[in-house]
């Protein structure tokens, strides 16, 4: 077995006898300062760059595999090594280019300028997107939500795999309760859903909400804090947090609430309950597939009065919080598990390469 990514791809932790390749690509520098100015142009060059890569890989994935596993890329969702494999494909899409297919909620900048300057851009994405993802052998998805949208999108079928979470790493304090405050995680984009989850906090009456966030749309930390004082809550963002930093949040949180909108999954819901903390997200994309109404906590509609409503029966009640946290960690120890998601995954593979399993 072996594993090939290009540079500038996340580290692994591979077992020793798994072979692991990172490929030079120059493409995957950031840009800064003056040269961001050129980002369109060199964009669409370093696509270019990339496509060349991705036959450079499949040349080899050709002449040494019996079966490809081929996962999102940093450039197009479904990278063009795709087209480029003779050998057996499967297609994990954990998430399909959304700023092509769903416009009108998700946009890579607030400028209508820029957004016509990166058009080109686009359609190029969205071509070898389209190209790639019909050249795969099997495509794999993590929602029934998103099985949906693929059928929409590409004509498709797609297997469901519903991946899970640490629960021996995410797991609960053993003190019980929460610390007084709503817990809403995601990046600072608006369809991450933070100023909906602090609208509804401010209707069930809490003040504190704590909102973590990987990555940020360039001012959207203002307005979200000016929202936030607006509603007379107070807002902590924090960033930068090491995952056993972020344990202790959803562990000390009352609530954790999910407001993205359309999430093609969340592994927030699975990663709160697996720390024992009761769950209110909106009845949108993926979500309500991992948070069971009334049992693991509440699933509403993007309704700031039902949301609050929710939030405020969980805060005025510990001990029913921490019975819906309780049952949301034997959901998530018994319904989604790694070992199966990964068990399922390689059926998928075995099937798409006609491997007996």
């Amino acid at each position: 077995m072996a594993v090939h990514c290009p540079e500038g791809s996340a580290d692994l932790d591979l077992p020793p006898d798994v072979a692991f390749h990172r490929h030079p690509f120059p493409g995957s520098r950031r840009l800064s300062g003056l040269a961001r100015l050129a980002a369109p142009v060199r964009a669409l060059s370093r696509l270019g760059k990339f496509r060349a890569l991705c036959s450079r890989i499949a040349a080899t994935m050709n002449a040494e595999a019996d079966a490809a596993l081929v996962h999102n890329s940093m450039y197009v969702a479904a990278p063009p090594l795709l087209a480029r494999l003779s050998v057996p494909s499967v297609y994990f899409c954990y998430e399909y280019p959304r700023h092509i297919y769903e416009r009108s909620l998700i946009r890579r900048t607030g400028s209508p300028l820029l957004e016509a300057l990166l058009a080109p851009l686009s359609a190029m994405e969205k071509r070898i997107d389209r190209e790639s993802t019909a050249a795969a052998g099997s495509v794999a998805c993590l929602s029934a939500y998103m099985a949906g949208r693929i059928k929409a999108i590409y004509g498709l079928r797609a297997e469901v795999i519903r991946p899970g979470v640490d629960s021996r790493f995410f797991c609960p304090s053993g003190r019980g309760g929460g610390g007084g405050y709503a817990l809403s995680v995601g990046a600072l984009w608006p369809f991450k859903g933070h100023e909906f989850v602090a609208a509804a906090v401010a209707a069930a009456g809490l003040r504190d909400l704590v909102i973590v966030a990987d990555r940020e749309l360039p001012g959207y930390r203002r307005r979200l804090r000016s929202l936030c004082g607006s509603l007379g809550v107070r807002a902590l963002i924090l960033g930068g947090l090491t995952d056993r930093e972020l344990r202790e949040v959803y562990r000390n949180a009352v609530v954790v609430v999910c407001g993205q909108a359309m999430e093609p999954y969340g592994m927030v819901p699975l990663e709160a309950a697996a720390c024992g903390r009761p769950v209110v997200a909106a009845d949108e994309g993926g979500l309500p597939e991992n948070v069971l109404d009334a049992e693991t906590g509440f699933v509403v509609p993007r309704d700031v009065s039902e949301a609050g409503d929710r939030i405020a029966r969980l805060a005025g009640d510990p001990r029913g919080a921490d019975a819906m946290g309780a049952a949301g960690r034997a959901f998530v120890l018994a319904r989604r598990r790694r070992e199966d998601a990964a068990e399922a995954l390689y059926r998928i593979i075995c099937g798409t390469a006609g491997i007996e399993a």
